[in-house]
């Protein structure tokens, strides 16, 4: 193994701030939506399954949402937390006999008798294409109203709600709409039959369709202004199916987090984004090149079933800017659900088996293909961002919820940083108690000298340079 160094850009406020990065050397594990790229982790996922894969599909859905509707019941709209209430894993009962599990079956049994929802099914499932998020989304959204007419209905019958009596004229309405969307799925698979290249246009078709439908949502609510506007109510009935797609994420990989660095700190928007309009500092750190030629570094880090933090070693994987969002086939990619759930996924009422089931994870192959596409997901941005030549440290876990911020806090060795650079706008003062927490940190530790650098710009080489300002002893 040999050393090289590689760079983490921080404001002043997180270094010394209330997290006091640099006092307790910790490195902050993000999620995605924490981070200043709304792409993070997208993935190209689409659906391709049979009549079984496409009916759990639906009876997932409807479980989903008449939890959701459940919740909302018994939370209120002060206190209903969407999806922190709503199982997306297994929204089924482990009590098969247990009411909640009764009026589930009750749902989906009058839901599915509805003959327009099997002449649905039996539709998508013939398909010979992939159909991604927006056309699934037209799905959902297509089937929505109906599902939700049958869970208010059931939850009524069943004492869940206040008595409500649906009008007959609204029902046959959803139904032609379903009809009206059967026929135009005909179509248009009928099309693709000819022409597979016609793919990318259908697409497109369904992307335009959903910009209209978000359009005609935002003009409803804003229209709706002057009555009272109940937002978690209106979630369930309307943006319930949009926010169902993106959840399913979460049955395929399990959640990630990073903490990112850069291989050089040289680049001038860098230190305008990441080091605070170049008031902050960047941490020059050690790290070590593997024989495979991977970089990686020691962390101590607590872990959910752990009493005490561990010491791991973790490899920084580089941010790809050139390669598309990976494509992720659903229903062959199920790997963040139980054993129990696969049966819900991939077994029909009478216990065949969906062809879906037969490709998810039977070799070795196959499981170390989802892992590799796995990294390759989240660590993949487009050429807009390769200015950042960023690495990242990742964590996951399939058998741990790392959520809780304490399990994402990892330290690192002061032997490690190998030395600070100062910001072209760093403020002495900012300056002198960082040199002051290193000068107490190096006495403590027995280490016998820090470098601290100062960064500014070279006319020649157009580039943010830095040069040694000061090497303290002892």
């Amino acid at each position: 193994m040999s050393t090289r160094h590689i760079y983490r850009f921080r404001s002043i406020e997180n270094l010394l701030g209330e997290n006091e990065e640099l006092n307790k050397q910790e490195i902050y594990f993000a999620a995605p939506n924490q981070l200043n790229d709304p792409m993070e982790g997208m993935k190209d996922i689409f659906w391709q399954g049979d009549a079984i894969a496409w009916k759990n599909f639906f009876r997932h859905y409807v479980a989903c949402l008449s939890n959701a509707y459940m919740e909302y019941a018994i939370s209120g709209e002060e206190h209903f937390k969407k999806w922190r209430c709503i199982s997306i894993k297994n929204p089924f009962f482990p009590n098969e006999e247990s009411k909640l599990q009764e009026l589930q079956n009750s749902i989906w049994s009058k839901f599915y008798s509805n003959q327009n929802i099997q002449e649905y099914i039996k539709t998508i499932s013939g398909q010979n294409f992939k159909s991604r998020i927006n056309q699934v989304l037209r799905h959902i959204n297509t089937i929505h109203h109906l599902a939700s007419i049958t869970i208010v209905e059931e939850h009524s019958i069943r004492g869940f709600r206040a008595p409500v009596k649906i009008d007959p004229d609204v029902k046959e309405n959803i139904n032609k709409q379903i009809i009206s969307e059967i026929n135009r799925c005909q179509d248009i698979y009928s099309i693709t039959e000819k022409d597979s290249n016609l793919e990318a246009i259908i697409e497109r078709v369904y992307l335009t369709g959903k910009l209209f439908y978000d359009g005609l949502k935002i003009a409803t609510i804003h229209n709706s202004k002057s009555e009272i506007y109940q937002e978690n109510l209106e979630f369930i009935k309307t943006h319930f199916p949009e926010a169902y797609l993106y959840e399913l994420e979460k049955l395929i990989y399990p959640d990630w987090y990073t903490a990112c660095f850069m291989r050089d700190c040289n680049n001038s928007s860098v230190w305008g984004s990441y080091g605070k309009n170049h008031t902050g500092v960047c941490l020059k750190f050690k790290v070590e090149k593997e024989k495979d030629g991977k970089l990686s570094i020691k962390l101590k880090r607590k872990h959910p079933h752990d009493k005490l933090p561990r010491i791991e070693k973790l490899t920084f994987h580089p941010v790809n800017y050139n390669a598309k969002h990976i494509s992720i086939d659903f229903f062959r990619t199920l790997g963040n659900i139980t054993h129990q759930a696969q049966a819900h996924w991939f077994l029909d009422e009478d216990g065949k088996r969906s062809t879906c089931a037969e490709s998810n994870f039977s070799s070795e192959e196959q499981r170390l293909k989802y892992w590799d596409n796995f990294y390759k997901a989240i660590t993949v941005k487009t050429k807009d961002w390769r200015f950042e030549k960023e690495h990242r440290l990742l964590l996951n876990s399939m058998v741990s919820d790392l959520s809780d911020k304490q399990y994402r806090l990892a330290t690192y060795d002061l032997s490690s940083l190998d030395g600070i650079i100062f910001g072209i706008k760093t403020d002495i003062q900012e300056k002198l108690k960082i040199i002051e927490i290193i000068k107490n940190k190096c006495i403590t530790e027995g280490r016998k000298s820090f470098t601290f650098y100062q960064a500014f710009y070279n006319p020649q080489s157009g580039k943010i340079e830095h040069e040694e300002i000061l090497k303290i002893q002892f």
